[in-house]
């Protein structure tokens, strides 16, 4: 059984890419300079004088070194994509991060989950959304009324493809490139044929709890929105997001309609108009 564990082991760091990159640096890093001849002088003091032990040692001690300078640097990177930037009063902040941020997902589980009776989510793509419909289906189980807002997909096209007069297109590798996403066009689509798929198939329920609909709008709006409990002014919560163009950085702004009254109505009424302008696509029959 350790035998196997330990074949396991070794199997598992051999796939590791990573690992596998750090020790080859290390192999060679650490046959420079006097580092071998330290590790040398400090076996030969327990009476270890195998060169074998001491190349084995050598490597192992020089790749921990390096693996854990590497952890330092990514940790330091991973805290600065963090950056508050405070903007409009001294409650408000501004936040700064990468689009596949751990955090900045967390950051919208956490305001959903907090909802009380509502939410709107107005997404690019819903891809994260989209990919965890378990979740969904968390919130709906609670009894909470869900809209969803999306990009049309049929907006991103391919080039020389013929459009109807007056449509707003986006050229399918353009789209890519302004949010950094390789294939994120087709995830659009990915997303919107899950989506639709899940609604439907909850709408033949009898039984099923709170309420779904899905609307689409015909534009290009590099904005990301979540509300919760929008027209409860004691509870009401909204999380905002710019997509800054030709990269993955996310500016946010967190806010609640206690503090920031005059904003939250402001991006509030904006949000409400464009769902009001965009086309219904799927609903459970409990929603309009």
């Amino acid at each position: 059984m350790r035998l196997r564990g330990v074949t396991s082991g070794l199997r598992l760091i051999a796939r590791n890419s990573v690992f596998v990159g750090v020790a080859a640096v290390a192999s060679i890093l650490s046959y420079f300079g006097g580092f071998r001849r330290g590790v040398a002088s400090v076996l030969g003091r327990a009476n270890v004088q195998s060169d074998w032990a001491v190349d084995v040692v050598t490597l192992c001690v020089f790749t921990a070194l390096l693996s854990v300078l590497l952890w330092a640097v990514q940790r330091i990177i991973a805290t600065r994509q963090r950056t508050r930037v405070q903007i409009l009063d001294t409650s408000m902040q501004m936040v700064l991060w990468s689009d596949a941020a751990g955090e900045r997902i967390r950051e919208y589980q956490d305001l959903r989950s907090s909802a009380k009776r509502s939410m709107l989510v107005m997404g690019i793509g819903m891809t994260f959304l989209s990919t965890d419909l378990k979740y969904v289906e968390h919130l709906l189980d609670q009894d909470r009324q869900v809209r969803l807002l999306m990009m049309d997909p049929d907006v991103v096209t391919d080039p020389f493809r013929l459009v109807k007069p007056g449509q707003c297109t986006v050229e399918r590798g353009l789209f890519d490139s302004y949010f950094r996403r390789k294939g994120y066009a087709r995830d659009l689509r990915t997303s919107y044929d899950r989506l639709v798929s899940f609604i439907v198939e909850r709408s033949r329920s009898s039984d099923r709890k709170g309420a779904i609909s899905l609307r689409k709008y015909p534009y290009l709006v590099p904005m990301n929105v979540t509300m919760v409990d929008e027209h409860e002014a004691r509870h009401g919560h909204m999380l905002v997001e710019w997509c800054l163009p030709f990269g993955d950085w996310r500016m946010s702004a967190r806010m609640s309609q206690s503090e920031h009254a005059g904003q939250f109505r402001l991006f509030r009424d904006s949000i409400e108009e464009l769902w009001r302008r965009s086309e219904r696509v799927v609903h459970d029959r409990r929603q309009g």
